[in-house]
């Protein structure tokens, strides 16, 4: 038996380029869906943890500043404080519109006693205080007790004591009149921003609102 040459004919040159040319163009498709997904992951992962972040350090602000008895406020290298209106440091001078570069900040409130983490005392009540330090672009917060001193965080900069990272800028005001303070601080997490404009209102009247 005879067999037909014409029916056993492999592909051409000219085929062989063109699917393989197809097959390039579909690979870097294929590729380059991959890579839009990989960074639209990574941005939507660095929203998400800056947004957390911050959240979480609203909360904890927002709780300290609540219920403060005292506050003390450092920015552009001054502290300020619930001073008659007449002393240069006194909450009242805080009146710049645009505010003032956050520093630190000292919250005292008072919590319940407990005596098997430290005193010896009998009593009912302790005070909490509560330092927010800004430092570069993180945030370190530490609490510390009179009393309750098994409770204590090692004051200072220290890793146990990073609350937020990423920190771009951080500014204060003060708002006398209706007692409350408002912290504007702005994120940057792999060049993904985030604002966070907070507005606290103070329970305690005379923390803000002075004495004369």
């Amino acid at each position: 038996m005879r067999l037909d040459r014409n029916n056993n004919k492999g592909f051409t040159l000219v085929e062989l380029i063109v699917s393989l040319a197809i097959m390039s163009l579909i690979m870097i498709a294929v590729v380059g869906l991959m890579i839009m997904n990989t960074a639209t992951n990574r941005r939507l992962k660095a929203d998400s943890a800056v947004q957390s972040e911050a959240g979480e350090l609203y909360e904890h602000i927002n709780d300290s500043v609540m219920q403060a008895t005292y506050i003390e406020i450092t920015a552009d290298g001054k502290t300020y404080k619930n001073l008659p209106k007449t002393d240069s440091a006194s909450f009242a001078n805080m009146t710049n519109a645009t505010g003032y570069k956050f520093e630190k900040m000292v919250v005292k409130y008072s919590v319940n006693y407990n005596s098997q983490y430290g005193g010896g005392a009998t009593v009912d009540k302790d005070t909490c205080t509560v330092t927010f330090e800004l430092s570069g672009d993180t945030m370190y917060v530490y609490r510390t007790y009179d009393l309750m001193t098994k409770l204590n965080d090692t004051p200072g900069t220290i890793d146990n004591n990073i609350y937020a990272q990423d920190i771009e800028s951080a500014v204060v005001k003060v708002f006398e009149d209706s007692n409350a303070m408002e912290l504007l601080i702005n994120y940057n997490k792999y060049d993904r921003t985030y604002t966070q404009d907070d507005y606290i209102k103070v329970r305690n009247s005379y923390v803000i609102k002075h004495l004369n």
